[in-house]
């Protein structure tokens, strides 16, 4: 059935989940799937959760890697205020799962929270996303389906956005549809790991606070290796280094393992069909072909 539009009289997701919750409870027949998305506007700025969210935020500490100077005045403003929409979700999110329990659903529809990107918050003196940091490219992904993934279930190994369409079908007990990007989870949500499983994701970012054409980058637990066209930019060893304040780029000791990643980006972007030729007609594009002529 069709929604009317629905203009909100007070904070956004707490009206929103009054609708999913309808929703849900309209569906009645186990011989009747159905599928419900739900997009949150929170966390995106402005960063203006219900004042008791923000509250509890106040003065708590940044995170090691903001710099002095505009990322520290940036994250203090707004950091209460970030940290308390991501709170306020929790417990719009924590009253969809209880009326999912209620309508006796809940063991049998698959549960996925997740996010399309981050926010710097001042990490490397940067704000916003489209930044191969941590701060913007991690996000969080929580798969529950009791009857096919364990409780407790978790993974280092690395899951991208364009993996989640396959998931869900494979999941669902569909065919996975042919010639996709992504490539199903499935097997490693089911056991915390899958041997046959890319170790690496690939993250392009095809337009942002870089000279276009932007960036490429691949990630793992070990390793985020992102180059731009004119070459290697940023390398960070996740493990020793996780606030990721020390590029390798540029360190002699490190040349084989760039060398590595730098191979490995081909091949993902091969695979992927993506090269350096890709444009976009927009006036930025033209901007900054015109200051390399």
């Amino acid at each position: 059935d069709e929604p009317e539009p629905v203009e909100c009289s007070r904070y956004q997701p707490e009206e929103q989940v009054d609708l999913v919750l309808s929703f849900i409870g309209r569906q009645s027949s186990a011989d009747s799937p159905w599928c419900m998305f739900l997009s949150w506007g929170p966390p995106h700025g402005p960063f203006d959760p219900p004042p008791t969210y923000r509250a509890a935020h106040d003065g708590k500490p940044l995170r090691a890697n903001v710099p002095p100077g505009e990322g520290t005045d940036f994250a203090r403003k707004n950091q209460p205020g970030y940290h308390g929409l991501i709170a306020s979700l929790d417990v719009s999110f924590g009253r969809l799962m209880d009326g999912l329990e209620a309508s006796g659903q809940a063991d049998n529809t698959i549960v996925v929270y997740t996010s399309d990107h981050g926010e710097m918050m001042g990490s490397q003196g940067c704000r916003a996303k489209r930044w191969p940091h941590d701060e913007s490219i991690r996000i969080p992904l929580i798969v529950r389906y009791p009857d096919v993934i364990p409780a407790g279930t978790s993974t280092d190994q690395p899951v991208s956005a364009m993996d989640f369409f396959p998931t869900l079908c494979d999941l669902a007990g569909l065919t996975v549809p042919p010639d996709l990007d992504g490539v199903s989870a499935a097997t490693l949500f089911r056991n915390g790991r899958d041997e046959h499983r890319e170790e690496f994701a690939y993250c392009p970012m095809h337009y942002g606070h870089v000279p276009w054409p932007g960036w490429r980058a691949v990630v793992n637990a070990r390793w985020t290796y992102a180059e731009t066209i004119d070459g290697p930019w940023v390398m960070f060893d996740n493990l020793n280094d996780p606030l990721q304040m020390h590029n390798l780029v540029n360190i002699p000791a490190a040349s084989s393992d760039l060398q590595f990643l730098r191979d490995v980006l081909r091949t993902k972007m091969q695979e992927a069909g993506d090269s350096w030729d890709f444009r976009l007609d927009t006036g930025d594009f033209r901007k900054w072909e015109a200051t390399r002529k």
